[in-house]
């Protein structure tokens, strides 16, 4: 089986366009209007799920998190943890 575009693809192809320019504008718009519709569907799903904080330089807010190695799992802390370590 043998995949690619041939001369007589190409061929047909400009001759069609050139005898049906309408229907190569119809079809261009269509892909412009879809691909449109895909960018700002996957821009919303983007920000839906992972949204910014609604603070000043909300996307340099950062987490703290505890790994044990030895249990290979994380460790919970407390809010005096976190008050030491600022200290």
């Amino acid at each position: 089986m043998k995949t690619g575009i041939s001369w007589l693809d190409v061929k047909l192809g400009a001759r069609m366009l050139i005898k049906y320019p309408g229907l190569a504008t119809v079809g261009v718009l269509g892909m412009a209007v879809a691909i449109a519709i895909g960018a700002c569907f996957f821009t919303l799903l983007y920000s839906y799920l992972q949204p910014t904080p609604p603070l000043d330089e909300g996307g340099r807010v950062v987490g703290i998190a505890n790994w044990d190695a030895e249990a290979g799992g994380s460790e919970h802390r407390s809010l005096h943890d976190f008050a030491t370590w600022r200290e």
